[in-house]
């Protein structure tokens, strides 16, 4: 793609229907930075790609679109400004909406009887097993530095890009891995609690800290909760996760009608395959 783009339209399609678009890219080999692109529907923008993966191909992230008529135009343009790129292929476009967000029920979620409380979120600590990559094709890390995106991140699903699950440094709040939502681009995690008191408020809760590598700069996050967004987060340099810099942060967010909370964590960072650090998420 460089510094060019591409278009193509699409007929046939049902006025106010979701139709899901899918797309294989990675980043041209030898980049050192980001590769960046954006995607639009008839001139508007309905999603971003920033990725520095060059190993192997993306291919489970996609974006959803609401057809206005019978009849759109896609494109897809790069976002450089000098020699980066991405490399794309397999474009592909499926009726329906976007993959569905992993489930849990609040009964079903671990109590933890310590003086925070509240009961951690399916995988909230993020010690479950992770497929061997060899084994997973949306798994393009090692089995010691997993970087996932799709359902490979056990409970959750990788909303955007992928994200990094890490063992290396200690302490950690909690067990021995933390997920950072830098994987080779910005990337983001979603799950969905069900069975809550309709409206009642819940007070969320996870140890956060910013990457110790990707420069000096702040690094960028933030939560979205039934698809609004609820808090901004910023990590800064003297707040790196392998010196003491890990915080406790608490939110307190409503239940839907329903007595559901969709709870998303994503980076905010275009510029760096790393960002804030997470671990032990809990509700209460």
């Amino acid at each position: 793609l460089k510094n060019g783009y591409i278009e193509q339209t699409i007929s046939g399609l049902v006025p106010g229907n979701s139709y899901y678009l899918e797309l294989a890219y990675r980043s041209q080999s030898g980049v050192g930075t980001l590769a960046d692109a954006q995607l639009l529907v008839d001139s508007f923008i309905i999603g971003e790609i920033h990725n520095k993966q060059e190993s192997e191909y993306l291919t489970c992230n996609g974006f959803e679109i609401i057809a206005n008529s019978q009849a759109i135009v896609l494109r897809i343009e790069s976002l450089e400004t000098g020699n980066e790129g991405l490399l794309i292929d397999d474009l592909r476009l499926s009726s329906g909406p976007l993959p569905v967000i992993p489930q849990a029920s609040w009964n079903d979620l671990e109590v933890i009887n310590d003086s925070r409380g509240g009961r951690q979120l399916v995988n909230g600590g993020f010690e479950s097993p992770i497929s061997d990559h060899t084994q997973d094709p949306d798994n393009s890390g090692s089995n010691t530095n997993p970087h996932v995106c799709g359902y490979s991140l056990p409970g959750w699903r990788v909303t955007q890009e992928n994200v990094d699950v890490i063992s290396q440094w200690d302490p950690d709040p909690e067990g021995n891995w933390v997920l950072d939502t830098g994987g080779h681009g910005p990337g983001g995690i979603a799950q969905t609690i069900t069975g809550l008191n309709a409206n009642a408020t819940y007070t969320l809760s996870f140890w956060y800290a910013r990457h110790s590598s990707w420069g000096s700069e702040d690094m960028t996050g933030e939560v979205l909760v039934n698809g609004s967004l609820v808090e901004t987060l910023v990590r800064n340099d003297s707040q790196k996760w392998n010196t003491g810099g890990y915080e406790l942060k608490e939110i307190n967010i409503q239940a839907s009608a329903t007595g559901e909370l969709t709870i998303e964590i994503r980076s905010t960072t275009k510029d760096k395959g790393g960002n804030i650090i997470y671990d032990d998420i809990r509700l209460k």
